[in-house]
């Protein structure tokens, strides 16, 4: 089943009548991957330049497309979180419940730190 971000992939590009192909060189994509992007079995690219390429090209709302791409990724926050309390089951519940009592903007402040952190690793 399409997701929201491959069913506005495809939509939009068979009104423009543009192929995989064409659409794949003009963003530096593969066919295949945009392929599997439009059935749902691939998450949309991490690069947001990438899809504002794609709805440049489409002719499409930036912003729609990079909405329907953070909400198809987010669906993998599960396995993000596996992750972090696979690496440090102390450090994660402590994270877990100080965040229960933390307000938007210390959260805010401490998403922007792992953040810095994370780019200066190159992750």
């Amino acid at each position: 089943m399409p997701s929201k971000f491959g069913g506005l992939l495809a939509r939009a590009r068979e009104e423009k009548k543009i192929t995989l192909r064409k659409l794949g060189k003009l963003v530096g994509l593969s066919p295949s991957f945009l392929s599997e992007m439009e059935m749902g079995n691939r998450l949309p690219p991490k690069n947001e330049e990438t899809i504002r390429d794609i709805a440049l090209v489409l002719n499409i709302d930036e912003e729609d497309m990079i909405e329907a791409a953070r909400m198809e990724r987010a669906k993998k926050a599960p396995k993000f979180f596996e992750r972090i309390f696979n690496a440090n089951q102390e450090l994660a519940w402590g994270l877990y419940r100080e965040s229960e009592d933390a307000n938007e903007e210390d959260l805010q402040e401490a998403f922007e730190k792992a953040l810095e952190i994370l780019k200066k690793r190159g992750g």
